[in-house]
């Protein structure tokens, strides 16, 4: 059903990791994009930057 949309072809029992890899990357970009828009539309300051945690 949902197969090719992540890299695997059934019919010949394939498998694409470059579609697999692509797909993922769109879902999680689409995932941070509408974190950001929530956040925005609700008057959040979003600081970006890394830290150890200890």
């Amino acid at each position: 059903m949902y197969g090719p949309d992540y890299g695997f072809d059934t019919t010949i029992n394939k498998f694409n990791w470059e579609t697999l890899i692509a797909s993922r990357t769109a879902y999680i970009d689409r995932i941070h994009t509408s974190y950001e828009n929530v956040l925005g539309k609700n008057n959040v300051d979003v600081i970006k930057g890394f830290c150890p945690l200890r």
